[in-house]
Parts: structure tokens; C-alpha cells; sequence
């Protein structure tokens, strides 16, 4: 894993959890979810995004998470 990854792997997953409400963790799912995909970690990206659909299900970042989902 590179250091970018490392980084935004960290700071998305803090968004996520100490900002719950946040109109922006529907965002930072997705990044976070394109994070674990680009180092292999599948399991935990498909984790992530699912959360994301099942979560915010009328965010706009859900069709591209339904469509990484269904690639991993």
C-alpha cells in the first residue's frame, strides 16, 4: 500500500465515523471504498460500499458505488 492510500484511508474512515451526519460521508464512503480497491483489499471496500447504498440510498454517489460493487 502506498502512502496516499495509507493517508486517505485514514482520514476517510475518521470522516466516516466522527462525523456521522456529515453531508459529506456519502462522499467519503466512496473514496474510502475506491481506497481499499486500489490496495486489494476487496472484502473491506465491498463492506464499505454496501454500507453506503444500504445508508444513503438516494445519495448521488450510489450508482458508482452499485457499479464497483458489482466489479469487486
Amino acid at each position: 500500500m502506498d502512502k496516499q492510500d495509507e493517508q486517505a484511508q485514514t482520514y476517510f474512515s475518521r470522516l466516516i465515523t466522527e462525523h456521522e451526519g456529515a453531508p459529506q460521508v456519502p462522499n467519503g464512503m466512496l473514496m474510502l471504498g475506491k481506497s481499499f480497491r486500489r490496495t486489494k483489499m476487496t472484502s473491506e471496500a465491498k463492506q464499505i460500499l454496501e454500507e453506503l447504498v444500504k445508508r444513503f440510498p438516494k445519495a448521488t454517489q450510489v450508482a458508482e458505488a452499485q457499479k464497483l460493487i458489482a466489479e469487486l
